[in-house]
């Protein structure tokens, strides 16, 4: 394309004004000439659009307006220069109507992006060409009104202030004539004391009525020194009661603006602001400074702050007493002056390297000093310093804490011997919070011979409560008692069984002292445990030993009372009937005889009896054991004791049937049988004594079934001791050692069987023996 040729837009616009020029019947220089005509005279921007906006010819103004001249403006699509937030308004709002065949002139106001890159507020006016093919060109004149809108947004942001400030300040107002005593107040004056408008009495007595008695006196001094001139204006704080009966505090600024004529103050107008919050946060403050005041000299730790600039220095109360100087001397202005007059000289090289490091590197110090105050009394302190930067980012402040421990440093010293004493302690110590109700107090620490003692580790038990570590069968209510001593301040001493980690059972004795703070309350218990379980072993061993004894003691005095009745008795009858036969003749001596030898059999078995059990106990009664045919040695005891069953009128029977093998020894089963069979005639006075031998699984068992007069419940366990007999002594119902179910046990345990009894009193008694069973010999 050559540099002859004309550009697209450059044609659009050529067509635009021949259109211009034959809708006005008008050449098109002329039309030209009628533009620039338009544009002369005016600092407005006057500008010609094609219809789809863009610039077909713009005034020269556009170079003070936007920085572009007319040259750069031609072709433009306006578009391009609006704001983001202005072009959708000025498409929908402007150029579509004038496309929609509008002939009404337009206003609009927008923002174009000015050369330099800024914005500039234009107002502009729109108005529009037409031919018979419809919208030939746009016309607008655009008028610089940046200045304006910066004018109406300081005024709109002052607006907003004031309505801020008459919102926010929320004052009351008041206008006393002095004359008539008239209180004029708004809305807001009576709504701070909880009244409307209406209930409030425009009156001076309305206003003396509610203000607080201790105030009301300065409120008319204030006044009496603004009217005398001494103050330019009223200004004083005090309190209102409210309609509720509260009370509120109000900040009352005031001024008389009227004067009578011989001086008095004629009228005075003023305002009330409700200070409440305000006064009441004081207040707290106040009280918070007072608490932090005497927290520091409770806790020794004062306070300072200095400034690195200009070395002014600020000290707490506290920090005088710490350091043993008077307040009224003023604090020890100079870093290296406090260093040198207060600092260990041992501790000042540190302290000063760790000031400069601080100064270079800002860091928060903790550390530990000693201080030797005016007296010369050396203390142990620590303090804490922050550095406080300033505008270059460099500490410009240094403020911290100083607090005496001199004391704690030796409480620690002494905790640490005593907790390496308990730690190494034999005994298990325990000690635990002062909350003295059920489930009992939470452990604090326990040293290790605890957890060797328990099984249980620290980690374990430091937080649990007691009652779940002790015996679990110990209730709330038994925990209650024992824990009653500890709250009256008493020490407890208990025997307690309890478990290990693993449910092993143990004893312990256990002593708990209360550790009381000076007001005399409960801060803390110390229990001190022994495990006494082999010790409470012993005294049970004792007691059974005892026990034992003292029945060997009865059961000997049995024994000795029926061995000497057994014995006697025979021996009676052995050397009374001697002496008859000495002196007698013919029938009576063969009756004597017959006396002097059942005495006989009587001491033999007693005799046989004890060395039966001497036998056994010594171990030298052997058994020698083969299959034994248990009915044949019924069928021979039967044989043996039926003349004497016979003789006592009772019924001696044997159960038929074929042969029923043991294992078993026939001297041990002859004696067994002669004892069962001898006791049930002995206490059996009618009826029938009845044996029987059978197999049960792998057992063989022989029964021996009396009539008899039975066993006395409470008796049937202790039946196979030695020596024992339901009576005893020369009272006793039966003769006899008390020997002989002793040894049938002694005989059938040799045999690896097992003997039982089963009795119903006045009804009869049967006794079971059970052998091992055996095959045909």
């Amino acid at each position: 394309m050559s540099s002859h040729s004309s550009s697209p837009s450059q044609q659009t616009g050529a067509a635009t004004l021949a259109r211009l020029a034959a809708l006005y019947d008008t050449p098109v220089e002329q039309v030209r000439h009628i533009f620039q005509l338009l544009a002369d005279g005016t600092r407005d921007l006057v500008c010609v659009h094609e219809p789809d906006g863009r610039y077909l010819w713009v005034s020269q103004t556009s170079e003070q307006l936007l920085g572009y001249t007319a040259e750069e403006m031609v072709g433009k699509d306006p578009y391009e220069l609006f704001h983001p937030e202005d072009r959708t308004p000025i498409r929908e709002g402007v150029h579509q109507k004038a496309l929609g065949g509008t002939r009404d002139i337009l206003s609009v106001r927008y923002r174009m992006r000015h050369k330099a890159g800024h914005y500039v507020w234009l107002e502009t006016l729109t108005r529009t060409y037409h031919d018979a093919d419809g919208v030939v060109a746009i016309q607008t004149r655009s008028r610089d009104i940046t200045a304006q809108k910066r004018t109406e947004q300081a005024l709109r942001e002052e607006h907003h202030r004031l309505e801020l400030a008459l919102i926010g300040g929320e004052l009351g107002l008041w206008d006393l004539d002095f004359r008539t005593g008239r209180n004029i107040v708004n809305a807001r004056w009576a709504e701070m004391l909880g009244y409307t408008l209406e209930e409030v009495e425009q009156t001076q007595e309305f206003f003396n009525r509610h203000v607080h008695p201790d105030d009301l006196p300065r409120v008319y001094e204030a006044m009496e020194r603004h009217a005398r001139g001494e103050t330019p204006y009223l200004e004083f704080e005090l309190r209102m009661r409210t309609k509720d009966g509260d009370w509120r505090w109000i900040l009352d600024r005031a001024k008389i603006l009227e004067w009578e004529e011989d001086g008095r103050p004629k009228r005075a107008v003023g305002t009330h602001l409700d200070i409440t919050e305000r006064k009441e946060t004081e207040l707290a403050l106040q009280r918070s400074e007072a608490l932090l005041r005497k927290a520091q000299e409770i806790a020794q730790i004062g306070s300072w702050e200095v400034d690195l600039e200009t070395g002014d220095v600020r000290w707490s109360d506290e920090m005088f007493r710490l350091l043993g100087r008077d307040p009224d001397d003023g604090p020890v202005r100079e870093l290296d002056t406090l260093l040198q007059t207060h600092v260990h000289p041992d501790d000042r090289a540190r302290l000063r390297q760790q000031r400069q490091q601080m100064i270079e590197i800002p860091y928060v110090l903790d550390g530990t000093y000693r201080l030797r105050r005016e007296d010369g009394a050396e203390r142990s302190v620590r303090a804490v310093t922050v550095p406080i930067p300033g505008d270059e980012g460099r500490p410009a402040r240094f403020v911290g804490v100083m607090q005496d421990i001199t004391e704690s440093q030796k409480r620690d010293r002494q905790l640490l011997v005593l907790e390496a004493a308990i730690s190494h302690a034999n005994d298990a110590i325990l000690i635990t919070d002062a909350d003295l109700e059920p489930p009992g107090p939470r452990i604090v620490f326990v040293n290790e011979a605890y957890e060797q003692m328990t099984g249980y580790s620290k980690q374990e038990v430091v937080g649990r409560r007691t009652l779940h570590l002790l015996n679990p069968d110990m209730d709330e209510t038994t925990m209650q008692v024992m824990l009653a001593p500890l709250k009256r301040g008493d020490t407890l001493e208990e025997e307690l069984r309890t478990q290990r980690k693993d449910g092993t059972p143990y004893w312990v004795r256990v002593h708990v002292a209360p550790v009381l703070d000076e007001a005399g309350q409960v801060t803390h218990c110390v229990s001190i445990r022994r495990d006494v379980t082999e010790q409470k072993q012993r005294e049970a061993e004792l007691v059974r030993a005892k026990e034992e004894a003292e029945a060997m003691s009865r059961l000997k005095t049995a024994f000795l009372a029926n061995m000497s009745h057994e014995i006697r008795t025979p021996l009676t009858a052995i050397i009374g009937y001697a002496d008859l036969l000495k002196h007698n003749d013919g029938a009576a001596q063969a009756g004597f005889a017959e006396m002097i030898e059942l005495a006989g059999q009587r001491l033999m078995t007693t005799l046989t009896s004890v060395l039966d059990l001497a036998q056994l106990e010594s171990g030298a009664f052997e058994v020698s054991l083969h299959p034994v045919d248990l009915q044949s040695e019924v069928r021979q005891a039967v044989r043996t004791y039926a003349v004497q069953a016979n003789h006592d009128d009772l019924r001696l029977e044997a159960g038929d049937g074929g042969a029923v093998w043991a294992m078993g020894d026939e001297r041990a089963l002859t004696r067994i049988l002669d004892n069962l069979l001898s006791n049930a005639i002995k206490f059996t006075e009618r009826g029938h004594i009845h044996l029987r031998a059978y197999h049960d699984g792998d057992w063989a068992v022989l029964e021996v079934e009396d009539t008899g007069r039975g066993i006395d419940p409470a008796f049937l366990p202790h039946m196979f001791d030695e020596f024992r007999q339901e009576t005893a002594g020369m009272r006793r119902s039966y003769e006899g050692t008390g020997l002989g179910l002793t040894i049938i046990k002694r005989l059938v345990d040799l045999m690896e069987g097992d003997v039982s009894a089963r009795s119903i009193l006045g009804e009869g008694t049967t006794f079971t023996v059970r052998l091992p069973r055996a095959e045909a010999s």
